[in-house]
């Protein structure tokens, strides 16, 4: 398969409908490095154990709306109801999501209307050369072969958006803190960095490119206040190193069809160095007034 560039709903990119084999995505090469392989297949829609069924959650939702607020991505439909409950409401919300688009009532929308307003403001005002979510496209998938130590990988990456000159990668995040020590907290731990590393791969693979991939941060309550952050050099190498493994346990693990867990043996619990207990002079007793 050669790098080809997709316009599809999300919905069927998350199914992973356009390959004959299952092909991994940053979601599921963060499972691999993080979790284990067992979680990885569990997060696939073609091997997961059960029926795959798309998932639309608030949060989702609130993220595709803000995404089209400043993108002009249209994918979300206004429906004038303060919720789902009547039948009339619930056969309005589920021809909407067959139709390959996002149903949300007109209060959560005059909400994230707001953050929206004020995220297009901070955008357009952020000192940052290219400028953020410009000139480029919204929402593109990208399909590529990716070659790991085993053997060639099918990948699939949708990116949020994409210069016209692939010069850089912009990705938007809401986020309960876009404070720079906190953010990086919850960076880590997610696997950010992975993310970053697979995309830029993405768009390696199809435009012969090597991308900046930056984060916009956001805060969901005001001020909205809003962060901007780019991996540096040596945390970009390693995440690289990450997406490697990911690539070969991947490789190995579709081989072989074994998809291990966590290791079958007892784990020793050390204490911490933050928590060893401080030397105790027993001398000191004599000076104590009883």
């Amino acid at each position: 398969m050669s790098a080809r560039l997709l316009d599809i709903t999300a919905d069927r990119y998350h199914a992973d409908e356009d390959s004959d084999t299952p092909t991994l995505n940053a979601t599921v090469a963060t499972a691999l490095i993080l979790e284990t392989p067992a979680h990885a297949k569990q997060k696939h829609p073609r091997l997961m154990d059960g029926v795959y069924v798309p998932r639309h959650t608030d949060a989702m939702d609130e993220g595709t709306a803000l995404h089209q607020l400043l993108l002009g991505d249209d994918r979300v439909d206004i429906l004038d109801y303060d919720a789902f409950t009547t039948k009339e409401a619930r056969a309005a919300r589920d021809e909407s999501r067959a139709n390959g688009r996002v149903p949300m009532k007109r209060k959560a929308w005059d909400e994230i209307a707001l953050l929206g307003d004020s995220l297009k403001a901070q955008v357009a005002a952020f000192p940052v050369v290219p400028p953020l979510f410009v000139d480029g496209m919204a929402e593109q998938t990208i399909m590529w072969d990716e070659p790991s130590g085993i053997e060639m990988v099918g990948c699939r990456a949708r990116l949020d958006w994409l210069r016209s000159d692939y010069a850089t990668i912009d990705d938007l995040k809401k986020s309960r803190s876009a404070q720079s020590r906190r953010w990086q907290r919850a960076f880590w731990q997610l696997g950010y960095d992975i993310k970053a590393a697979f995309y830029i791969r993405a768009v390696r693979a199809a435009f012969d490119v090597e991308p900046v991939f930056r984060w916009v941060a956001i805060e969901p309550e005001p001020p909205y206040a809003l962060s901007v952050f780019v991996l540096s050099p040596q945390a970009l190498t390693a995440a690289q190193a990450k997406v490697d493994v990911a690539l070969d346990l991947w490789a190995e693990c579709l081989r072989t069809g074994v998809w291990p867990a966590y290791p079958a043996v007892v784990q020793t619990i050390e204490l911490p160095a933050w928590l060893q207990p401080v030397e105790w002079d027993d001398s000191a007793l004599d000076e104590v007034p009883f």
